[in-house]
């Protein structure tokens, strides 16, 4: 094993006492679920939905960029004002779900930006 997993497993070692019984990923509650084309994006939300079209200029972007466009504006939509809840975004694009999850890359500038 390398350093850093032995690190890693040292640690659960030591820690796993106090996650004993409890969860360790808190219940999720809000569930969102988006999608985007080349021609606009949507998003669902209990029984709230959200749409828009792409400008022109927007329209010219990569489909990972607009995925990731579509989920910033769904939690805007959905979650902008609300605090101290626990959100489950669903995207159908292993790219933008890599960047939000990572909290970056290193390809992609744009992709970059809007995971952050």
């Amino acid at each position: 094993l390398s350093q850093k997993s032995r690190l890693d497993l040292e640690w659960w070692v030591n820690e796993v006492h106090q996650f004993n019984g409890r969860r360790i990923r808190q219940p999720v509650d809000i569930y969102i679920q988006t999608d985007a084309s080349l021609m606009g994006w949507g998003a669902h939300c209990a029984n709230k939905q959200a749409a828009g079209r792409w400008s022109s200029l927007e329209r010219g972007q990569h489909i990972n960029v607009l995925e990731l466009m579509a989920a910033f504006l769904a939690l805007q939509s959905f979650v902008k004002d609300v605090t101290n809840v626990h959100v489950q975004i669903s995207l159908d694009n292993a790219t933008a779900v890599s960047y939000i999850n990572k909290l970056g890359g290193t390809h992609s500038p744009a992709l970059t930006e809007l995971s952050i």
